[in-house]
């Protein structure tokens, strides 16, 4: 089955394999079996594509890729030199923290992009990925509002997905209902894919044209930022932040399209208005995404019981040496974030320092940098820019909370490499006379 969008025919088994994956169902039950279909699946494909495997690898030591190579380079250096150095005996960070995850998460990626060269298309297309993502996004968002909806299968989930005791927990509370999906409890990372979708989806929007494109822009739009309501309010700011900055863009340009998010907005209200006042389900909801404004009627300031907690977080500043090589812990004796810090980049601090923490965002940014520059012939100087701006924004937004660099880098890497992939197909289309060669710049 396809999806006609635009230009694309977007194969729905695709789509699928892309949610499942992005966003992984681990029966409690069936563990041994999600194991084989969440890594098993995956590393065998790999290992029968190793060449191609190689191909990608080899990739990252050439072009736009040098300065990202150096800096995880430094970044894996110090990663096992902090422990080490401090005596710590905290090796966490490595084997259940960010090394880990963006192992698992770039075996995942990797997995999905040969798929898409493989089995998808003929003709590689980033934009036809990133709506892939996008639309598997959109799935799960979906799925969401289904179990929200079924208050039995609601219970299906908290009873036979996995979750670990702490998500068990606040996916249990009643204000935290919506923060559910099939991978189970949903809310800093699912918060993340969807405000970065929206980021996407106007990359789409910038590349194409029309009518029809800009209305199913809007409503992924809306779709996303339902999600960010249900999972995170971090996801609820980066995107009023990414949508704001995307109507500046059109009013700059003159384009009298952006009259039509005030009438949608009023539409927004009205049909949330009355929900809240019938349903209790989103009554409760209600009070726990817009606590801050609730605290604001009620007592004249927006300090919540989650505002104060992370500005005590700020206040945890590391010290003298620490600031030079860490104190290599990343967690506590606990079990939980050294002293218990949930701020992304004060985590990173304190586990090895400010030089290895600012090689760590190098590396990201020079990745926002290469995937932004390499869209410019498609959407423009000043899309590239804008684009540019809502990473930053996305990025900024959730590192204040929480660690989000080491996502957005597993999430950014396998673009990267499409577009190389991408960019030599127009080469070659260049050298032999059919289109002039245009591809970003220098």
């Amino acid at each position: 089955m396809l999806f006609k969008l635009g230009k694309y025919d977007l194969k729905l088994w695709f789509i699928i394999v892309v949610a499942l994956y992005t966003h992984t169902i681990m029966f409690k039950q069936l563990r041994i079996v999600t194991y084989v279909y969440a890594y098993g699946v995956p590393l065998a494909y790999l290992f029968v594509h190793i060449n191609q495997v190689f191909y990608e690898l080899d990739k990252l030591l050439k072009g736009r890729f040098v300065f990202f190579s150096a800096f995880a380079f430094f970044v894996l250096f110090g990663t096992v030199l902090a422990p080490l150095v401090n005596a710590s005996n905290d090796f966490t960070f490595i084997f259940h923290g960010p090394v880990k995850r963006m192992f698992f998460s770039l075996l995942m990626n990797l997995f999905l992009l040969l798929l898409y060269k493989n089995a998808v298309t003929k003709e590689v297309d980033v934009i036809e990925y990133i709506l892939y993502i996008v639309f598997a996004n959109v799935f799960y968002v979906l799925g969401t509002v289904l179990i929200c909806a079924a208050p039995s299968i609601h219970d299906f989930i908290l009873n036979n997905i996995y979750m670990d005791e702490i998500a068990q927990n606040a996916a249990s509370k009643s204000f935290y209902y919506t923060r559910i999906g099939w991978s189970g409890y949903s809310s800093f990372v699912p918060s993340f894919y969807c405000s970065i979708s929206i980021a996407l989806c106007v990359v789409f929007a910038l590349a194409s044209s029309g009518e029809k494109v800009f209305n199913i822009s809007n409503i992924l739009f809306l779709c996303m930022m339902v999600g960010c309501f249900c999972y995170a309010r971090t996801g609820i700011i980066s995107s009023v932040i990414c949508i704001a900055l995307y109507l500046a863009f059109l009013i700059k340009r003159g384009d009298i399209k952006v009259l039509s998010y005030p009438v949608l907005l009023v539409l927004i209200v009205v049909i949330f208005g009355i929900l809240v006042e019938s349903n209790d389900i989103i009554k409760n909801w209600y009070q726990w995404g817009f606590a801050q404004v609730i605290s604001y009627k009620e007592t004249g300031s927006f300090e919540t019981e989650t505002i104060s907690s992370l500005l005590n977080m700020y206040k945890t500043m590391p010290e003298g040496v620490t600031w030079l090589i860490g104190d290599g812990r990343y967690t506590s004796d606990t079990g939980f974030y050294y002293k218990s810090v949930d701020v992304g980049w004060l985590r990173t601090v304190f586990y090895y320092g400010v030089f290895f923490s600012l090689c760590q965002y190098g590396a990201l940014i020079s990745l926002i940098r290469g995937f932004t520059v390499n869209l410019r012939f498609r959407i423009g100087r000043q899309g590239e820019r804008l684009l540019r701006l809502m990473m930053l924004a996305v990025f900024l937004v959730f590192e204040s909370k929480g660690e989000i660099w080491y996502v957005m880098i597993t999430f950014l890497l396998p673009l990267l490499l499409l577009q190389e992939d991408e960019k030599e197909a127009r080469f070659s289309l260049a050298h032999i006379g059919k289109i002039p060669f245009m591809y970003g710049g220098t």
